[in-house]
């Protein structure tokens, strides 16, 4: 066999495989669209945007999984950030990446979605984490991460009060501003993120 024919039976079967693993919508079906209550493309389990030739994953209107088209050609994105595939596989298995692959990415955006990835148990007790503030009454902690991006970047360790359906509570970390601009203590990074003071949130802390 030549190689003319090789090279078209190679991409015969590749537009076979895409046909047969990935959802793509019929002729007649057209575009196929999922949208959330906000109006924005979104979809848990599937792909929010289908037409007969490309297929999209969306999480509230931006790029959060795969998107590929009939001919073979796919793409990964996390929170509308382009990732390789590996980041793209430790969504499901976050062990197959590590805390130093992320960190001595030389992208910012890339640092920043592989921190997620990984998740925050780890970068927590990574060397570029600093502990701000800790309110063990509530179970928060109040840190900041450096070398993601020029500056660092804080977050703040919040526990859901309801409980999950196996009785555990789930673990929330929520971006807040630096210290530099006041936030100190787990309770004022949690009072900003309802758009308050920590004295208008805890009211009864006041003496």
């Amino acid at each position: 066999m030549s190689n003319k024919n090789t090279g078209f039976q190679a991409w015969k079967a590749r537009l076979d495989y895409m046909s047969s693993e990935f959802p793509f919508s019929s002729k007649e079906e057209g575009i196929i669209e999922i949208r959330n209550e906000d109006g924005n493309l979104h979809a848990d389990n599937q792909p929010a945007r289908r037409t007969p030739t490309r297929i999209t994953w969306y999480q509230n209107g931006r790029k959060h999984g795969i998107d590929a088209d009939i001919f073979g050609t796919i793409f990964y994105y996390y929170e509308n950030i382009r990732i390789p595939l590996k980041y793209h596989q430790a969504i499901n298995n976050p062990d197959i990446l590590t805390i130093k692959e992320v960190f001595s990415n030389e992208n910012a955006e890339l640092r920043y979605v592989g921190m997620k990835i990984v998740g925050f148990e780890k970068v927590m007790k990574h060397k570029n984490t600093k502990i701000i503030h800790t309110d063990k009454k509530n179970n928060q902690v109040l840190f900041s991460i450096s070398g993601i991006f020029e500056d660092p970047i804080s977050y703040v360790k919040v526990v859901n009060s309801t409980a999950e359906l196996d009785g555990s509570y789930k673990n929330y970390y929520l971006c807040v501003p630096p210290v530099t601009q006041g936030i100190k203590t787990c309770a004022a990074a949690v009072a900003w993120t309802f758009r308050m003071t920590e004295k208008e949130y805890c009211p009864s802390q006041e003496t």
